[in-house]
């Protein structure tokens, strides 16, 4: 199913452009503000090759997509926009998305000639299971299998080598694109897109290829924590189902530059 074809059933699934007052884009999602929410089938929606889950939180009806969203979300704003005067209330993401194809070439080459590889902590901190974190979406794993670590320092450095495939204008998460295959998201707090950037800088760009244990990104940890956001950091492979295990460390403290993940064989 193309970005066309996922839109245009999630689209119907909520109830058609009629009952949409918005919708938005970032990290992941596409949030929807709907006039009737009575309208939305979330089991369809659930349903449709490409969306990972259904989120609903703060009066936003969320369709998970995954990183290739704002694919998506070009499909959806030029599916209502065609037809009609309502204009859409963009993001204040900037445009971010590696292609389909981009993606797909990437794996292919990493499942061809990778063995597998090595990702070390990009933040020091406490681990915990990725099933363990509160927002639903990365527990159940549809965005892929990792883990979490609850920072004790406001600084996150790269987990490889590799470039820089997604800053995301908020600045709270990050995605990487290993030089060995693996797509990486590393996603600081829960829920803390609604920052809107502040507390957060960053010092790459995309496209930068960056060595492991670059600083990237640095934040003010307690007054993200202040604001109210629980701070626990999803670092996920997006690509995991190319994989057939992602061993994650058992230690329960883990340091910038010790091992954290271990991805291994790769399947054919």
């Amino acid at each position: 199913m193309n970005n066309k074809q996922i839109g245009e059933e999630v689209l119907a699934y909520v109830g058609g452009k009629s009952n949409i007052k918005s919708v938005t884009y970032c990290t992941t999602r596409l949030r929807f503000e709907l006039i009737d929410r009575e309208k939305a089938d979330k089991e369809a929606v659930e349903a449709v090759e490409g969306v990972l889950a259904v989120v609903e939180y703060a009066g936003k009806f969320q369709a998970v997509i995954g990183l290739g969203v704002y694919a998506v979300y070009s499909e959806v704003e030029s599916i209502i926009n065609c037809c009609t005067d309502t204009v859409l209330k963009k993001s204040n993401l900037e445009e971010f998305a590696l292609s389909e194809t981009d993606f797909a070439e990437r794996a292919h080459l990493s499942v061809l000639e990778k063995p597998g590889e090595t990702i070390y902590s990009p933040l020091k901190g406490t681990v915990m299971a990725l099933s363990e974190a509160t927002d639903q979406v990365f527990a159940s794993f549809a965005i892929g299998r990792g883990i979490a670590i609850i920072p004790t320092e406001g600084e996150v450095v790269s987990p490889v080598d590799g470039i820089i495939s997604a800053i995301f204008n908020t600045n709270h998460a990050i995605g990487i694109s290993s030089d060995n295959g693996a797509e990486l998201l590393i996603h600081i707090g829960m829920n803390t897109v609604q920052l809107e950037g502040k507390y957060f800088d960053i010092y790459v760009r995309e496209g930068d290829h960056v060595s492991q244990g670059k600083k990237l990104m640095t934040f003010e940890l307690d007054k993200v924590e202040g604001e109210g956001y629980e701070i626990s950091t999803p670092v996920v492979i997006t690509n995991s189902d190319l994989y057939d295990e992602v061993i994650v460390t058992t230690s329960k403290t883990i340091d910038y530059g010790e091992i954290l993940m271990n991805i291994v064989k790769i399947k054919k």
